[in-house]
């Protein structure tokens, strides 16, 4: 069986990204594996400073997934307003994840005045979180 680096959040992941991120310094997305491979290790602090660099860039994945680290308090200070702010950036420029979320926070009043009619417009199975991607889809009670 193989197993997969990025889901693992293995050494050599984070290795492989680095030199990536090194060899070629404007690729976004190798600066969007990074933080997914960091996150996978458990390193959030690290993966939120990551996505910080791109999220001035639009870059929708990273605007998503560090909204989920500000919702969570994860390597960042929780923050449910500047994670909704990310959210609704990434769901703007196209994240399915983000919407998810903003369906989430609007459901839950976090970030944002509980709102069940803005939830439910988030609410269908193409807001579902993606089941390959790593990190945790729970809340963060």
């Amino acid at each position: 069986m193989t197993v997969n680096p990025m889901r693992s959040g293995s050494d050599a992941a984070i290795a492989a990204c680095r030199a990536a991120v090194s060899a070629f310094p404007d690729e976004a997305r190798f600066k969007y594996q990074l933080g997914r491979a960091l996150g996978a290790a458990g390193k959030h602090a690290e993966a939120s400073e990551w996505y910080e660099r791109i999220a001035d860039e639009s870059y929708p994945a990273a605007l998503a997934d560090l909204g989920e680290l500000y919702i969570a308090g994860k390597g960042v200070a929780r923050d449910h307003a500047r994670g909704f702010a990310m959210e609704e950036a990434a769901a703007e420029a196209g994240s399915v994840e983000g919407m998810y979320w903003l369906g989430v926070l609007h459901r839950e009043g976090w970030g944002v005045a509980q709102d069940f009619a803005a939830a439910r417009r988030f609410d269908h199975p193409g807001c579902a979180p993606s089941k390959t991607k790593t990190g945790s889809r729970s809340s963060p009670s």
